[in-house]
């Protein structure tokens, strides 16, 4: 038994390890272009040894793209999630005003917003069920496309009270796309 208690006990470090670098990886692009951070920042910023960060990632891309798969994740088939893709995009844009405006405003390559749209494409297309339509690709990157716009048009004016209409906007986007399939 108290192996069992000591591999919970390592799985526990291991997993507050990962989410330190993963935390340490979203302020620094808040404050750095993705260029600039590299293994050493993100080890200081987490304050985690460089030995230590290689045990679970072989770069900041890896990071980042585990960052993004958590997030599709958590709009599975088999989800629990309430709140549908595109609101929760909404929201999480709203939390995270700085980076998003920061991964839009061209001081970086749009690495960074490609990924994140890529698993918001990924996620948008789980939770409607359409992974296998042939269409489906290019009617996901419409809806997500417009609703990233309507989120970088949103930030520059950043009015708070209108995250009500900029949802109920972008979910009449979404059913105007859906609903003229043919």
């Amino acid at each position: 038994m108290a192996v069992n208690l000591t591999e919970k006990s390592k799985d526990r470090r291991i997993a507050r390890t990962k989410q330190a670098i993963r935390m340490a990886l979203f302020r620094l692009i808040g404050s750095h272009d993705w260029q600039d951070i590299n293994i050493s920042k993100l080890c200081h910023d987490a304050d985690v040894a460089r030995s230590t960060f290689y045990l679970h990632y072989a770069s900041p891309t890896e990071v980042l793209d585990e960052s993004i798969s958590e997030i599709v994740a958590a709009f599975s088939v088999d989800s629990t999630s309430t709140i549908p893709v595109l609101e929760w995009l909404v929201d999480h844009v709203a939390a995270n005003r700085a980076i998003f405006q920061r991964t839009t405003d061209g001081s970086q390559t749009n690495f960074i917003i490609d990924r994140f749209k890529a698993g918001i494409m990924a996620a948008f297309e789980m939770e409607q069920g359409r992974v296998d339509d042939k269409t489906s690709g290019i009617r996901t990157a419409m809806i997500v496309g417009g609703a990233f716009q309507a989120l970088l048009v949103w930030s520059k004016r950043w009015d708070l009270n209108e995250i009500a209409q900029l949802k109920s906007e972008i979910r009449h986007l979404e059913h105007f796309a859906l609903a003229s399939r043919c």
